[in-house]
C-alpha cells in the first residue's frame, strides 16, 4: 500500500514538473500594483556622406568626419503606480526617479489611465518643462508605451514573432 501511494505521488510530481510547451504572454499594467522600471538604452548612429569631392572636403574642413559615428546612452528609472479597477479602466501615475535626459528630469510625473490594456496619458507635471514641450511629449510617451504588440495567442517555447513598424528613411542628398 505504501509503495502504491509513493508511486502515485512520484508520478504526480514528475508530471507536474514537466516544462511548459507554450505560454500565454500578456504584458501590461494590472490594477493596484507598483512597478519599478530601470531602462538603459544604448544607440549608435553611423552617417556616411556621399557627395562630390568638393563638398566632402568642405565637410572635412569644418571638422565633420566621414563617416560620422555617434554613440549615446540614456538611463531612465521610474515608478508606476496603478489604482483601483473601475469598469474596464484604472488610473496610472508614473514618476521619473532618475534620468540623464535634460528634458525628462527627476520628479516629472505622467498621469493617465489604462483602458482595455492601452495606456492613455492625460497630463504631465514638470517644474522645468514648458507647456509646449508637454504638448509635444504627451502623444510621444503614449505612443511609446503602447508600442509593443504581442500576439493574441499562446507562444510556444522557442517561437518568435515579428512586429513591423514604418521605416523612416534618413538618406540625405547634398547638392551644390
Amino acid at each position: 500500500m505504501k509503495k502504491t501511494i509513493l508511486l502515485i505521488l512520484l508520478t504526480i510530481s514528475i508530471t507536474s514538473c514537466k516544462s511548459q510547451e507554450e505560454i500565454d504572454f500578456k504584458v501590461g499594467y494590472l490594477p493596484n500594483y507598483n512597478y519599478t522600471l530601470t531602462q538603459k538604452q544604448i544607440s549608435e548612429n553611423n552617417v556616411k556622406y556621399i557627395a562630390s569631392d568638393e563638398i566632402l572636403q568642405n565637410l572635412k574642413n569644418n571638422g565633420v568626419e566621414n563617416p560620422t559615428i555617434t554613440k549615446d546612452t540614456s538611463l531612465l528609472k521610474s515608478i508606476s503606480k496603478t489604482g483601483r479597477l473601475k469598469g474596464n479602466e484604472f488610473p496610472i501615475d508614473i514618476e521619473l526617479l532618475e534620468s540623464n535626459n535634460p528634458s525628462l528630469t527627476s520628479g516629472t510625473k505622467f498621469f493617465g489611465k489604462s483602458v482595455d490594456g492601452k495606456t492613455k496619458i492625460d497630463s504631465i507635471y514638470s517644474s522645468t518643462m514648458t507647456e509646449e514641450k508637454k504638448r509635444t511629449l504627451l502623444p510621444a510617451m503614449e505612443s511609446m508605451m503602447n508600442q509593443i504588440k504581442y500576439p493574441n495567442r499562446k507562444i510556444k517555447v522557442g517561437e518568435s514573432f515579428e512586429q513591423k513598424k514604418p521605416n523612416v528613411n534618413a538618406n540625405c542628398r547634398c547638392h551644390n
